[in-house]
């Protein structure tokens, strides 16, 4: 028996036997069930940029995420919302965070002046990748962010450890 988790909300259980044509058949019925499941998810790729800020302007590199993850659940990689400060007093909507369900990666959000950060349905970040800083690793980074009405994570599991630094603001 071996286990296919995607997703903290399903688990799916495949049995191999040792007749190969029942075990081919337990493998298509475990690969049909996962593609099933795969094909309520609203998938997007993450990026793995870091800190590594953007050449465009900070308005292009807003309509860029947005256009990345309006509507996705399942982040494939990491989930970085960096450099999103303006100077012309533009408020950042990051409301198309909202349905964002698990990552696969590191979340990653670091140099951003917005007023919420809504990451209300995040339930699970993986860390396949982490994010290497100060010869430290992490799966949850978050520094020098502006964002006076909070960080709403209000469904996310477990237990995280993080490094809260109340002096470096913007």
């Amino acid at each position: 028996m071996f286990i296919m988790q995607t997703c903290p909300m399903a688990v799916i259980y495949c049995t191999l036997t040792t007749v190969k044509t029942q075990a081919t058949s337990s493998v298509y019925l475990c690969v049909r069930i996962f593609s099933l499941f795969l094909s309520v998810l609203a998938v997007c790729y993450g990026t793995s940029n870091g800190l590594t800020r953007m050449s465009y302007h900070v308005t292009q590199h807003y309509e860029s995420l947005r256009r990345r993850y309006s509507g996705c659940t399942f982040v494939h990689g990491n989930l970085e919302i960096t450099h999103l400060t303006s100077e012309d007093g533009f408020n950042f909507d990051l409301s198309f965070l909202a349905t964002i369900r698990m990552v696969t990666g590191y979340v990653l959000m670091i140099l951003n002046t917005v007023d919420v950060v809504p990451l209300t349905e995040l339930v699970y970040v993986r860390g396949d990748s982490v994010y290497e800083h100060n010869k430290e690793s992490y799966v949850f980074f978050m520094a020098l962010n502006y964002v006076p009405k909070g960080i709403h994570m209000p469904a996310l599991k477990g237990k995280i450890s993080f490094i809260l630094d109340v002096s470096s603001t913007l």
